[in-house]
């Protein structure tokens, strides 16, 4: 069945063990962050055995999935969770990432009712400057977390987001200052901070993080390889992990080196595709087809193989018209 993403188990339990490795030398914990909906299982078994304790998937079907494999770690929800998956989420996950009161006081009550305190981990955006939490806003969250009812504040961490390593390491120290306010202000010691992937690329790129950083979630890294700071290979790690494949169903009339692969309804960018073959090329995604180039023409049938960026797999891998295989 066609299109079929491909994931080679091997190359990504090396990767996993590569990052274990890394955070194990800096004092760090990682915790391996599992955005491919259902088809995580064959995922989190690879990374167990590659020394994982921690997972954080971004939906809870997931993590009840791996919890009854009977996979052992300990799992945090990255996604909120909805208002009818509340009591199942105050169940199964460890804890849950939060970013908004609201939310924190739907598990909160949940929790009450059902005669147990839920673990939160305040998740704050704190690069681009003034786009980002201000401190006031942040203090204000973290105080009404610690007295509401049912739930029970376990850290903080940064959320993902793009720019340089300057700024990410910014971002880190001001996470931990943070910290240090709540300690004073508060009498509270947060017994996790989450530097997330902008963490993970500030310790490839430098060698050290920010003291009081305990925890790394690390994701688009390992399934890529690749470092999209310096728009490099990252080292020791494979960056051929997955790939998409598609299969011609087309072929031009006019001229027949251009030819139409099926892409399951898939709304990629074409920027975020490049045919494996190097002399082939991507003209254009149409609704369900992607027009490639090949100069040595191809059959109906055939198929041609991509590799894509992190979020153009996340979109395939996470789609019901695409088969997921694993080798």
């Amino acid at each position: 069945m066609y299109p079929q993403i491909t994931v080679d188990l091997r190359k990504f339990s090396h990767n996993v063990g590569v990052a274990c490795a890394h955070c194990q030398t800096a004092g760090v914990t990682m915790e391996l962050e599992l955005r491919t909906g259902s088809a995580c299982s064959p995922l989190a078994v690879a990374a167990l055995a590659a020394g994982v304790d921690n997972i954080a998937v971004n939906s809870l079907p997931s993590l009840i999935e791996l919890q009854g494999a009977g996979l052992q770690a300990s799992y945090a929800l990255l996604r909120p969770p909805l208002v009818g998956e509340m009591e199942m989420a105050v169940s199964h996950a460890d804890c849950i990432y939060v970013s908004q009161l609201v939310t924190a006081r739907r598990i909160g009550e949940t929790a009450l009712q059902a005669g147990k305190t839920k673990d939160l981990i305040l998740m704050l955006d704190l690069t681009g400057g003034c786009a980002g939490e201000s401190e006031g806003r942040v203090m204000h969250l973290v105080e009404d977390l610690l007295n509401m009812n049912g739930v029970s504040l376990l850290g903080l961490a940064l959320a993902a987001r793009g720019g340089d390593v300057a700024g990410k390491r910014a971002a880190l120290e001001r996470l931990v200052e943070i910290a240090e306010h709540v300690r004073v202000k508060f009498w509270v010691e947060m017994a996790v901070l989450n530097g997330g992937e902008p963490a993970y690329d500030v310790l490839l790129d430098e060698g050290s993080l920010p003291a009081g950083i305990n925890r790394l979630r690390v994701g688009r890294q390992i399934f890529t390889g690749y470092d999209n700071d310096h728009d490099r290979p990252l080292s020791e790690m494979y960056t051929d992990v997955f790939a998409l494949r598609t299969e011609i169903v087309d072929i031009d009339n006019a001229d027949p080196r251009i030819v139409r692969c099926a892409t399951g309804g898939l709304t990629i960018d074409r920027r975020q595709l490049r045919v494996a073959d190097p002399a082939a090329e991507v003209l254009d995604v149409e609704d369900d087809c992607v027009k490639i180039l090949l100069p040595a023409g191809g059959e109906c049938g055939d198929y041609i193989e991509f590799t894509t960026d992190y979020r153009a797999f996340l979109t395939a891998v996470n789609a019901q018209s695409v088969e997921k295989r694993y080798i």
